[in-house]
């Protein structure tokens, strides 16, 4: 009896809290999971690519040169908290930026626009705070941000996700502006460049054996031993340079000199084979552009046989053979390092900069909506693991082959997937235990569009075998879906 004492006030508590929540939810509509879900919302949380921050006095303003080339501007006393009071004292910008899709999807920012997706010119995040407290631009005050676009052309406009409003406001358009800088840096790669690679390719040869042979052993080598026949295979091949059959006795300018036509290096521009009547045959040469000749020759013993040839001199077969291969070799991979080095720091560079004025913080995009052909196809997803309910929402992913669009294919839309026509787009999707459903480039490349065009209703089914995200890292991700380091 006494049991039921102490049973029956709790008992009723739990009722009374009940009977509450039931009132209060005939005037108010259940808040499930599902509402709760932010609508920027990282897939995969850990994987979310971090915002710099920095700090700056509200009233002195902010501009910020990022080694990107972005360059931000915040105007003095242009801060105001939520309720609109001016603020001063140190505020912290929070600024991060995504030049491609996979950067985009990993924070979670949408790229669907009325009826269309997005594909990218770079996006951008930028906010401030103080003492933890999101701040806004002051009425009338506006921010500038001069964003380096890895991608080019002038058919990008600008928006903004209104996140209230789960959607992109379009803001305009403004023309971008050309990084100088890197059409310099592209002139002068090219410039370092050689224009004759080391050892020499089968593009590169002589005319005749006894021209070569009189250079590379400049004494009297008429009726030559087979020793020095095979010594000066081997030499050549050290050096990559073959010898034509075919005859030439004339005389060309080249580097301002007087040079013989038949003792020099020649590239065969399209590497067009000579025929074997040519062997012994004297041909012309006939100039074309400063270092470039045709070279005809015409079979004196049959005169239908004729064969003519594109070819630049390159230089003279005695520069050639002055230096040993190892130097050739040393001086080119030298080279060669400093134009690695060079285009390295090339592809950090910006295309162009974007520039635009906003008036509020939040999520910013210069997009375009794609245009790429697609085939509607009834899609099947063989995960090859067992579905439960956690899996039954799930969304595949496609990201375009130039890493700059993505498409959306959550499970009630499989049966009419607009798949792209392009080569080297692939295919994902976030499962439990930080594996991915993968449907890579090389897999993606095996469907047979040009037959299923052709059918009504077609279908395919996508062999989504699940990998492992390991190492559990950015880079781990692109990796995996064979997309490369951000750019």
């Amino acid at each position: 009896m006494s049991g039921c004492k102490t049973q029956f006030p709790f008992a009723l508590s739990i009722f009374t809290l009940i009977l509450l929540f039931v009132t209060a939810c005939k005037d108010k509509e259940v808040i499930t999971q599902t509402d709760l879900t932010p609508f920027v919302n990282p897939p995969i949380p850990p994987l979310n690519p971090p915002a710099g921050s920095f700090t700056f006095e509200a009233e002195d303003g902010l501009e910020l040169n990022l080694p990107t080339g972005t360059v931000i501007n915040i105007p003095p006393n242009a801060l105001v908290d939520a309720t609109g009071s001016a603020i001063t004292g140190p505020v912290h910008l929070n600024y991060r930026e995504f030049q491609d899709a996979i950067s985009i999807y990993l924070a979670g920012i949408p790229m669907t626009y009325k009826d269309g997706n997005f594909t990218t010119a770079g996006s951008f995040e930028i906010r401030c705070f103080q003492n933890d407290q999101p701040l806004q631009l002051a009425t009338g005050k506006e921010a500038t941000v001069r964003l380096a676009s890895m991608t080019g052309g002038d058919d990008y406009q600008f928006y903004y996700l209104n996140e209230e409003a789960e959607g992109w406001d379009s803001l305009g358009w403004a023309a971008p502006e050309v990084n100088e800088e890197k059409v310099k840096l592209k002139k002068e790669i090219q410039r370092k460049i050689p224009q004759t690679p080391f050892p020499l390719n089968r593009k590169y040869f002589a005319f005749n054996y006894q021209a070569v042979l009189d250079i590379a052993y400049p004494r009297n080598t008429y009726n030559t031993p087979d020793s020095i026949t095979q010594d000066l295979k081997t030499k050549c091949s050290q050096y990559g340079l073959g010898w034509e059959k075919a005859e030439i006795w004339q005389r060309i300018k080249f580097a301002g000199k007087d040079e013989n036509a038949a003792l020099m290096v020649w590239k065969n521009v399209y590497k067009k084979p000579f025929p074997k009547w040519v062997n012994g045959q004297y041909g012309k040469l006939e100039q074309m552009s400063k270092n470039r000749y045709r070279y005809s020759v015409t079979n004196y013993q049959d005169t239908t046989q004729q064969f003519e040839v594109v070819i630049d001199a390159v230089m003279p077969l005695n520069l050639l053979f002055a230096y040993p291969p190892e130097k050739w070799k040393r001086d080119y991979d030298n080279i060669m390092a400093e134009v690695r080095r060079e285009e390295e720091r090339l592809a950090t560079l910006a295309e162009v900069y974007r520039t635009f004025r906003v008036s509020d913080f939040g999520i910013y995009n210069w997009d375009k909506l794609m245009k790429e052909q697609s085939l509607l196809l009834a899609g099947t997803f063989d995960w090859n693991l067992h579905i439960n309910d956690t899996l039954s929402e799930l969304t595949v992913i496609c990201i375009t082959p130039d890493n700059k669009g993505i498409i959306n294919f959550p499970k009630a839309a499989w049966q009419q997937m607009a798949v792209p026509l392009e080569k080297d787009a692939r295919m994902f999707c976030v499962l439990p235990g930080n594996k991915i459903g993968l449907y890579d480039a090389s897999a993606y490349n095996q469907i047979p569009f040009k037959t299923m065009e052709g059918k009504e209703n077609p279908a395919w089914t996508f062999d989504m075998s699940p990998v492992q995200l390991e190492p559990f890292t950015e880079a781990g991700f692109r990796e995996l879906v064979g997309i490369g380091p951000r750019s």
